[in-house]
């Protein structure tokens, strides 16, 4: 609560905005956009209440390791030569209405960040078990809408993708679970690294952050 109080001194007394890495961090009746500022919620939003949810299944799959299992630690690899791409599965879904929906991956400690620009693609799949995912078995896809990110070349940071459309149509046809594929669009010479739900610090893993009506 103290953090909200000083973000909402100094949003209102400068008239901008602050920087961020989740919706915790902002005051009241404001979030934390993919730009890394908090703003103020939509009327819509600006009245409901916060919630999150940690994976209850991941993985991550590579082009080298086509048919082999990659085997979990405390980075998730994304993009880069061989192509690695993360998989995350978030349930249960609330039953209130969704307004707001925001993917949030944390940077590892061995990632010095992009040094290009990037396109990031979230798309939805369907269910998976992420300790049978391998290059080659990857999930089908879903056809409910996509979720693009770009970024820009700079420093280490907090990833944040609106998945707010898919989230809400997932909900409107009465799925209690998600089913997530991150990947680079762009090719890269090396890839990013974010940290797995396997790290010791929860603040820190990755989650899917809500605004419920």
């Amino acid at each position: 609560m103290l953090v909200r109080s000083i973000a909402a001194l100094v949003i209102g007394g400068c008239g901008g905005t602050v920087p961020c890495t989740s919706s915790a961090t902002c005051p009241e009746a404001h979030g934390c956009e993919p730009s890394g500022r908090c703003r103020a919620l939509a009327e819509e939003n600006a009245f409901g209440r916060s919630t999150w949810l940690a994976p209850v299944d991941w993985a991550v799959t590579r082009s080298d390791a086509a048919t082999h299992l990659i085997a979990p630690t405390d980075r998730l690899e994304l993009g880069g030569p061989h192509r690695a791409t993360i998989y995350l599965a978030f349930a249960p879904l609330p039953r209130n209405r969704i307004t707001r929906a925001v993917l949030r991956l944390s940077p590892h400690e061995s990632w010095s960040g992009p040094s290009s620009d990037v396109t990031i693609a979230t798309r939805f799949t369907q269910r998976f078990h992420g300790a049978r995912l391998t290059h080659t078995t990857t999930p089908p896809l879903r056809t409910l809408p996509l979720s693009i990110r770009h970024v820009r070349p700079g420093g280490a940071r907090v990833l944040l993708i609106d998945v707010t459309s898919a989230i809400r149509a997932a909900q409107r046809i009465g799925d209690t679970r998600v089913h997530l594929e991150i990947a680079a669009v762009d090719s890269m010479e090396r890839s990013w690294t974010f940290v797995s739900p396997l790290v010791p610090a929860p603040t820190e893993r990755p989650r899917l952050e809500m605004v419920l009506r």
